[in-house]
């Protein structure tokens, strides 16, 4: 008993308690918050239509005004794989040329399906349940149309018939053998799983990868901003020093962590170069982003980090579609690095995007939140040498 009440004559054992009841009040209202009636929101997916046969385009057009997504129609599947992969689109469906021709002919047919596996689980999962749908009501509307010829020829033939009854014991048996010899399901789904990886770890990398490295930058920054007041230095040599070791960091941190992709055979779609510097960018820019929030605030910094991290995590679209976001998050998604982390690593483990740009914005924004810390130091921070203790 002695002991607990010695714990609890320092102030560190107070808030490490109240963390561990504020971690969860942030997760909780953070979380259930961004997606909360995300099942009401499955409408803001989007799925592009293309039909190379002219025939076809009342269906594509029924289509279009009857299933609950964001729906469009693009004239050309190689744009509309283009868009897809730049997550312009959840789905492409694809009706080919020779749709209505096979069908005249008595033949199967096949409605294509493109999907990104760059995307979250959700977004896949939902638009391979809505393809199995789409060719089910497509079915349905090619049988009623056979069955309408069949009627319209039938009334034909009995108007003549009726007043033969040789002529009527022909006809119905042919009716007969021709409705029983009708296929329900002439149309068949051909799923296109775009940008795949082949390995079910890359569906969970990413997520991994923006927990880690800032949960890494947080904990760095907590630590040298907890050594800075024991370095003998002007707030400008502090600050330039601090800039140094996190670009050494960055760089060097992000080789092991590349490196592992490599030694546990996760398959990429671009180089170790390419991979190695949009890490370095990633990690270089949480270090400065997180920073921002322990320059101003100092230690209570680490608990404005932890909102951030899980604010992101909840927007970045890693585990669910951005558009599926409630308006206030879906709002912010631009305004946090994350977001530009998660299609960087997209990029790097399926293909797809444009890991280019990615790289750019995440640079911007580190750029920006170094500007701020430098804002910060020279209009609030004086401008001394803290002696070595």
């Amino acid at each position: 008993m002695k002991t607990i009440k010695q714990y609890f004559r320092f102030p560190e054992t107070y808030v490490g308690i109240i963390m561990a009841f504020v971690i969860q009040l942030v997760f909780f209202l953070i979380w259930l918050n961004a997606f909360n009636g995300a099942e009401n929101r499955l409408d803001h997916l989007r799925i592009a239509m293309v039909s190379e046969d002219k025939q076809s385009q009342l269906v594509v057009e029924n289509l279009i005004e009857n299933l609950p997504f964001q729906m469009g129609k693009l004239s050309s599947i190689e744009t509309a794989k283009k868009e897809l992969d730049n997550w312009n689109w959840d789905m492409v469906v694809y009706f080919p040329s020779t749709f209505s021709e096979d069908l005249s002919k008595g033949n199967s047919t096949k409605i294509e399906y493109y999907i990104n596996q760059a995307s979250s689980s959700v977004s896949k999962q939902v638009m391979e349940s809505v393809s199995a749908k789409i060719t089910e009501e497509v079915n349905t509307q090619v049988f009623n149309n056979q069955k309408s010829i069949i009627g319209e020829q039938l009334g034909k033939s009995l108007s003549q018939s009726i007043t033969n009854p040789e002529l009527v014991n022909l006809v119905v048996p042919k009716v007969i053998t021709v409705i029983s010899s009708m296929n329900n399901n002439p149309v068949t789904s051909d799923i296109h799983k775009t940008n795949s990886s082949g390995s079910f770890a890359s569906n969970l990398i990413p997520l991994m990868f923006i927990i880690i490295s800032y949960v890494g930058a947080m904990v760095m920054n907590l630590l040298l901003n907890m050594s800075k007041d024991k370095v003998a230095a002007n707030r400008w040599g502090i600050i330039a020093s601090k800039l140094s070791i996190d670009i050494m960091v960055s760089l060097l941190i992000s080789l092991v962590t590349i490196s592992m992709l490599y030694l546990f055979n996760i398959p990429t779609k671009v180089d170790f170069l390419t991979a190695w510097i949009l890490q370095s960018t990633v990690f270089f820019t949480f270090l400065v982003f997180s920073g921002i929030f322990f320059n101003i605030f100092g230690k209570l910094g680490m608990v404005i980090n932890l909102i951030i991290l899980v604010t992101q995590l909840s927007t970045s679209g890693v585990l669910m579609p951005r558009v599926m976001l409630s308006d206030i998050f879906y709002s912010i998604t631009n305004f946090l690095p994350a977001t530009f982390a998660v299609d960087g690593y997209y990029s790097i483990l399926f293909g797809g995007g444009n890991i280019i740009q990615s790289t750019s914005i995440l640079f911007i924004f580190s750029i920006v939140s170094f500007t701020l810390i430098l804002l910060h130091s020279a209009i609030f921070q004086k401008n001394k040498t803290s002696k070595v203790m």
